[in-house]
């Protein structure tokens, strides 16, 4: 049986503190999405009245680290308004944790507008501005918000 858990993988078994240090070293993959679950990033434009759903998809987080994915807007942490569902993949045989959190403002106001982060604290961050329209004369709320990804620099 040892044999076997050797050809499966099992890197647990021996030291598992051990295993866990080598899957915290790869940051989780985040991908903010819209309704229709299209990839969305740099800056999203909506008039006032209407909803804001972003949702945000976190592959590799750690449960067993007790790792989350938190949305923020600027430097205030969002607790209501989101919700969150676990779920996990196969991918080339290998067991991938997928958290999607789900962030629903049904009425948006100008109030609203900013830069709306998913984050995995200390390991991963992805940005998105949003700007409310005002409706009036059909411009923004006056916001000088820039487009900024804050994911960690891909070497290439």
């Amino acid at each position: 049986m040892d044999r076997q858990a050797r050809e499966n993988g099992d890197r647990g078994t021996q030291n598992p503190e051990r295993a866990e240090e080598a899957d915290a070293t790869e940051a989780p993959v985040l991908n903010i999405t819209d309704d229709a679950g299209r990839v969305i990033s740099g800056e999203r434009h909506l008039k006032a009245g209407s909803a804001l759903r972003l949702k945000c998809e976190g592959r590799d987080v750690l449960e067993k680290l007790n790792e989350s994915l938190i949305w923020t807007r600027g430097d205030e942490i969002l607790s209501s308004h989101v919700s969150e569902n676990r779920t996990t993949e196969i991918v080339d045989d290998k067991e991938v944790s997928v958290i999607v959190s789900a962030l629903t403002i049904e009425k948006a106001s100008p109030r609203h507008a900013g830069n709306y982060s998913c984050i995995v604290p200390d390991r991963a961050k992805t940005t998105i501005a949003v700007h409310v329209l005002n409706g009036k004369q059909g411009t923004s709320n006056q916001l000088n918000y820039q487009s900024t990804s804050d994911q960690q620099p891909s070497e290439g």
